[in-house]
């Protein structure tokens, strides 16, 4: 639709007896004028622009037939039409070039602010809002793959990004509107892009509540982390109390033993629940979770290998087992506290950091669990299938020229 407006645009400006980049405007007049400021007559624009308009003429012998026209004629119809043109034939040379349709910008203003047709500056306003809107194109064409919880901020910036330009986008359409009350073209595409940023911002919204469910459930799983170091700490003291018990008792009465054995299951028992309510928790999760695994395991075979020592009532044996799980317990209940500040200070880190876009609104993610991990691929997909849809909407839209149906909302 972007390329049929603009051809016709260029017909309907018959007036002027014309038909329908990387230089900004004031440099392209510098290059214009290189030994003479002799104002070129409006006869002969006239010619210029025909000759600079025809399809075989090359897209750079154009920019500097238009450029010459803008810095020398004193005919203003014509300076604003070749500034319009030139901003034309940047978008259609590079419509996926973000500088490209920078400097196509600039020359649409030119148009605009230096123009006296309503009927021209309509259609620079229009096909600035065009232009933006391929710029906010090329956000999602940069987009970041989400393959991790981390990426997720990453890809709430360009959704905030293009956000930003559909609405600057939203806002030339707007302004075309206002400047030429007949030009209709201009609503219809305020009607469209209103409608993709309401989309957009929707999903921009549901992004910010995952990325917030995972930042709690990231602060509950360290305070269960702490907890489990805490009770980690005091099994080893226990730990180490009855190893200290032994090794000075070297000899014990049969009630003794027996009160020592059950002391030392209940230890084994809290150790194995420990371990079990960590092994729950930590599916999916890194190598140092792994390590205090390990030294959990290793504490459950001493302690079962001090059980084993007291039932044949070898005090010494089972002192230097029950001495090597309260070492074990220690070990995980440290790894286990780093782990949980480790994880904190990262989340302090994210949440320091401004969002460009959207300044009111912190934005914080934690390390996801696995049901964080099912919603990020479903919501994954879903931007992804979205991008897709648009990509194929764009090709039509360049190919057809044929707008979209669009729902009414002014």
């Amino acid at each position: 639709m972007i390329f049929s407006i603009v051809m016709s645009t260029m017909l309907s400006l018959s007036s002027l007896g014309v038909y329908n980049t990387t230089l900004q405007p004031e440099q392209r007049e510098q290059q214009a004028t290189p030994e003479t400021s002799e104002s070129m007559p409006a006869s002969i624009a006239r010619v210029r622009l025909r000759q600079a308009m025809d399809h075989a003429t090359p897209f750079e012998t154009r920019q500097e037939m238009l450029a010459e026209i803008v810095a020398r004629c004193d005919d203003s119809a014509y300076q604003s039409a070749a500034a319009y043109y030139l901003g034309v034939s940047f978008m259609k040379h590079a419509p996926e070039n973000a500088t490209s349709l920078s400097d196509a910008i600039e020359w649409l203003r030119r148009a605009d602010s230096e123009g006296t047709d309503p009927a021209l500056r309509a259609r620079a306003r229009d096909s600035i809002g065009h232009a933006r809107y391929l710029i906010a194109s090329t956000h999602t064409q940069q987009s970041p793959a989400i393959a991790s919880p981390q990426d997720l901020d990453a890809k709430l910036e360009q959704m905030q990004g293009k956000l930003s330009t559909l609405i600057e986008s939203a806002g030339a359409f707007r302004s075309a509107h206002d400047v030429d009350r007949t030009y209709r073209p201009a609503i219809e595409n305020l009607e469209r892009v209103r409608r993709e940023i309401r989309t957009l911002r929707d999903q921009i919204n549901a992004l910010k509540n995952l990325i917030e469910q995972q930042r709690q459930a990231q602060q509950e799983r360290q305070q269960q982390q702490q907890e489990s170091a805490d009770r980690l700490d005091e099994l080893a003291e226990q730990q180490q109390q009855e190893a200290n018990e032994n090794q000075s008792n070297s000899s014990q009465q049969p009630e003794g033993q027996r009160e020592q054995q059950e002391d030392q299951e209940e230890l084994s028992d809290q150790t194995q629940r420990e371990q079990e309510g960590l092994n729950k928790d930590s599916e999916g999760q890194s190598e140092q979770m792994q390590d205090i695994q390990d030294e959990l395991q290793r504490a459950r075979d001493a302690q079962e290998r001090a059980k084993d020592a007291l039932d044949r009532g070898d005090t010494q044996q089972a002192a230097r087992e029950q001495q090597e799980a309260a070492e074990a317990l220690r070990n995980a209940a440290e790894q286990l506290r780093d782990m949980a500040g480790s994880d904190g200070q990262k989340s302090d880190e994210r949440d320091q950091e401004p969002q460009p876009g959207d300044q009111q609104e912190g934005q914080q993610q934690g390390e996801a669990e696995n049901e964080d991990g099912d919603q990020i691929s479903e919501i994954a997909q879903q931007l992804l299938e979205k991008e897709r849809r648009e990509r194929e909407a764009r090709n039509v839209y360049r190919r057809t020229g044929r707008p979209v149906p669009v729902e009414r909302d002014w």
